[in-house]
């Protein structure tokens, strides 16, 4: 049987570092190709509907999935998904941005959009909604007879799309998130504030983690004990103007990367402000849990990467 061709994915973000992060992103879910990249709707426009305002009916749309933003420097996202309906372009979108406005999501919702990711999010929250998305054109194509879909099939697909990983668990389609990957924060980018046990998430090549038992000495972000046994300082005592929710998303991200990662990546991957990531970072690294590795390369004062070290 022959492989279903990936999936290929535009990004639209203005900010060239978070745009570099969900292209990287996209690269680790298998099934899934990057094609491009915009950065102002001007060039979203010219990349998506490249025939103009009326998309050609004979031509393969340029992408399956546009990860959309929706605030960009010169217009509106939601203008681009007006544009592509108005367009016949026939590519999904999903939303990936800090925009919780109601308006905002209702008319998103309004105009198609699959699927909405809110920022700050890590790799398992973005993974579940490509493996969601994937499971939805899968279902649908699957249940199809002569051509059209059955209400079945239909519902089907739905539950993949909108389903179990919108609940904030795993879905049955989703796999583990594979070497490297941090752990689940959900659509809102929060881990669960309630634990029992003082820690932070993350462990290279660790399957995906769901919520634990209550009293089962593990918060459900997957706080615990160091590689030694030991536990690290409890939240309660941690510095002022750090908080446990913010800590487990620097964690997670860093946990989850390959390389080493600097305070301007943990901002673009998180949300945060650079100082308050670099604050963060600092905290880790002075409690063990990530090494700082000096990158060279470019004139000044090198910049800092931190590797976690489980």
């Amino acid at each position: 049987m022959t492989a279903a061709p990936d999936l290929r994915i535009f990004v639209v973000e203005d900010d060239p570092l978070t745009a570099s992060l969900h292209g990287e992103y996209v690269r680790r879910v298998p099934g899934f190709t990057l094609v491009g990249t915009a950065h102002t709707r001007r060039e979203a426009v010219a990349a998506l509907l490249p025939s103009g305002p009326r998309a050609d009916p004979a031509r393969q749309p340029p992408a399956d999935l546009v990860l959309l933003d929706m605030n960009l420097p010169d217009g509106h996202g939601l203008a681009i998904c007006r544009m592509l309906r108005a367009g016949g372009a026939g590519i999904d979108v999903l939303a990936i941005t800090a925009a919780t406005e109601l308006p905002v999501v209702r008319e998103a919702i309004a105009l198609g959009v699959v699927q909405y990711l809110i920022k700050p999010f890590g790799f398992a929250a973005f993974e579940d909604k490509l493996r969601g998305y994937a499971a939805f054109r899968a279902e649908l194509a699957a249940g199809a007879v002569d051509g059209g879909a059955t209400q079945d099939a239909v519902d089907a697909a739905l539950t993949r799309l909108r389903g179990p990983g919108d609940s904030g668990t795993a879905s049955p389609h989703s796999a583990a998130s594979g070497p490297g990957s941090p752990g689940s924060l959900g659509s809102s980018g929060s881990p669960g504030s309630s634990r029992s046990g003082p820690g932070w998430s993350g462990q290279p090549a660790a399957p995906r983690r769901t919520p634990s038992p209550p009293g089962s000495g593990r918060g459900s972000s997957g706080w615990g004990p160091t590689s030694s046994g030991s536990f690290p300082p409890a939240p309660s005592s941690l510095p002022k103007g750090l908080s446990e929710t913010t800590l487990a998303q620097v964690a997670d991200l860093v946990a989850g990367s390959a390389v080493p990662l600097s305070a301007a990546e943990v901002h673009a991957g998180t949300g945060i402000a650079r100082v308050t990531a670099r604050r963060y970072l600092e905290y880790l690294a002075a409690v063990g849990r990530v090494e700082k590795e000096p990158r060279y390369g470019s004139p000044g004062r090198p910049e800092m990467g931190y590797r976690w070290h489980p």
